[in-house]
């Protein structure tokens, strides 16, 4: 993916309270838009008032808060001829997309791979984790929707488009309340040609010059300003013919200088790599390996 097109993000919201295509014509076709766009809204009649309000503005409310609502954001560059029926498709349909058998990660926050318009990309359903899990699986509390999980990795992934780090282009992220609670998924475009720093190291040891280069991207998110909140082997991508590292998966992520945090980071990785060595997944793995890596991250410029 060239330079141009990461920094080419349009992002675009879009309210399913109408028939959604009719919707995101008018939010993509708006002239003067600003610089996150939002559809323009049905005009209610306020000639009856009811304690000071009108009745359609209690409705409003009330739609707001206890009725089903999904919300919606594409960037309409990297998907100008967006669908919604993408997210439709990828959990009740996976024909229509040819999802395929392999998957991201295991577990919560478990993403597949997928077409939509010939384009790559991956899909992923937010789930919690730990014993809560067993009684609400992909259930969250709404407190906002900047707060829900879903657009909160998309606009981050947005802003480290725009900052020129190596990251996923976001494509669209929505989610659906259900009364107090939400569900959240995302798509993002896929890294072509890479594979996980786990993979790679089921098959065999990695080159030096790998490892380095793991080293140095993570240096570079640090003095950008930026902490992952799960910096496994599992989440570092690596294009072996291109020696170039992508990492993935900025759920709970944040922007922060702390230098604690950063090195909590580096030891996160680490314990993921001796666990999966421990667990026989990377017989090759050894500690020296990860020296060479801390060793890039404290010398590069």
């Amino acid at each position: 993916m060239n330079d141009k097109h990461k920094l080419a993000i349009k992002p675009i919201l879009v309210s399913v309270e109408e028939p959604l295509n009719k919707s995101i014509q008018r939010a993509s076709g708006r002239k003067n838009e600003s610089k996150f766009p939002f559809p323009a809204q049905k005009q209610c009649p306020q000639s009856i008032a009811f304690g000071g309000a009108s009745l359609c503005r209690l409705r409003k409310l009330f739609n707001q808060s206890f009725l089903n609502n999904t919300r919606i954001v594409y960037n309409g560059f990297a998907a100008p001829s967006f669908d919604p029926g993408w997210f439709e498709a990828a959990e009740s349909k996976p024909s229509l997309v040819s999802l395929t058998s392999r998957s991201v990660a295991k577990g919560r926050g478990s993403a597949s791979f997928l077409t939509v318009a010939g384009r790559p990309c991956v899909f992923k359903r937010y789930h919690r984790g730990g014993l809560l899990a067993r009684f609400v699986s992909d259930g969250y509390l709404y407190t906002g929707e900047q707060r829900t999980r879903s657009f909160s990795e998309w606009y981050f992934l947005f802003a480290l488009q725009k900052m020129n780090l190596p990251a996923p282009v976001p494509v669209a992220a929505r989610y659906r309340r259900f009364g107090l609670f939400y569900t959240a998924d995302l798509i993002t475009e896929y890294c072509r040609n890479t594979r996980t720093l786990s993979q790679m190291l089921a098959q065999g040891p990695l080159a030096a010059f790998l490892w380095r280069a793991v080293g140095r991207t993570i240096r570079r998110y640090h003095d950008a300003g930026v902490y992952h909140a799960d910096l496994n082997a599992h989440n570092v991508l690596l294009d072996e013919e291109r020696g170039e590292v992508t990492l993935v998966d900025f759920d709970r992520a944040c922007r922060s200088r702390c230098a604690f945090l950063h090195r909590r980071n580096l030891l996160r990785l680490e314990r993921s790599l001796n666990k999966l060595a421990g667990l026989g997944k990377c017989p090759q793995y050894r500690t020296k390996d990860f020296q060479v890596l801390l060793r890039a991250y404290e010398d590069a410029p």
